[in-house]
């Protein structure tokens, strides 16, 4: 009888436990996303932004819960172009199953799983309960250790302002920007090409998700751009270094 009390008694202690990591400052890492990109965690925090990080894996039912809701939020504060970049890390999905979650959910921050050593980053943040979801300043503090519980995007907001991180507008909202400047941008999603057409179209800027640039076409009216050599994901681009649009490649 008493060791089944003990054994209750256990369970009802694992159940208390609150995940969340136990490092006050950031390890650095460089890692590859789904879809082919380089993430180097101190480059990001030395260029002056904070780093949320949501570790998680796709069967987990409160990570599925919480992710539309943090996806809302990197909306609401900037789509990784000012003071927050946002990124997710699974232990135990490849590739495949993180590009499958990535489409589910409408990741647009990077997704790394374990091919792109997922769980050796996991390990090293001693995360052993999922979701966890923290926040590393640029001085590479680790100031929130566990953000929960994540009832709504509100949720992820009043916690990032609550450490300095305002929020901003999306830099480009798509086809409907363009179009009320005379611009089109077509197919979106991309498969080998994307066209950007419109009057006045002097230059175009490439950029991949990380603000990595990819491509720089000068040109005079519509530019067709090949896209069969980028990686699934998405892009920016920068027209006249005025108007931006977010596209996707996918094939």
């Amino acid at each position: 009888m008493k060791k089944i009390l003990l054994l209750v008694a256990a369970v009802v202690f694992s159940f208390g436990l609150k995940a969340q990591c136990p490092l006050n400052q950031a390890v650095d890492f460089t890692a590859t996303d789904c879809h082919g990109n380089t993430i180097h965690l101190f480059d990001i925090l030395d260029g002056g932004q904070s780093v949320l990080i949501d570790f998680f894996y796709t069967t987990c039912g409160p990570c599925q819960q919480a992710t539309p809701k943090v996806v809302e939020s990197y909306y609401s504060m900037g789509c990784n172009q000012n003071d927050v970049f946002y990124m997710e890390i699974t232990p135990s999905d490849n590739d495949a199953a993180c590009q499958t979650w990535v489409s589910r959910y409408g990741i647009e921050y990077p997704t790394i799983g374990k091919d792109g050593t997922g769980n050796s980053i996991c390990n090293t943040y001693g995360i052993n309960a999922y979701p966890t979801v923290i926040l590393i300043k640029p001085d590479r503090s680790i100031v929130i250790n566990d953000l929960w519980p994540i009832n709504n995007a509100s949720s992820v907001v009043t916690a990032l302002e609550a450490q300095g991180i305002q929020q901003h507008p999306c830099s480009g909202t798509g086809v409907e920007e363009f179009e009320s400047e005379n611009f089109m941008v077509y197919p979106n999603p991309a498969r080998d090409y994307v066209t950007f057409s419109g009057e006045n179209i002097q230059e175009v800027v490439v950029y991949n998700s990380l603000g990595q640039l990819i491509d720089n076409v000068k040109a005079e009216g519509d530019v067709t751009i090949s896209t069969s050599n980028y990686n699934n994901g998405v892009y920016f681009a920068r027209i006249n270094g005025v108007k931006t649009v977010r596209f996707v490649v996918t094939r």
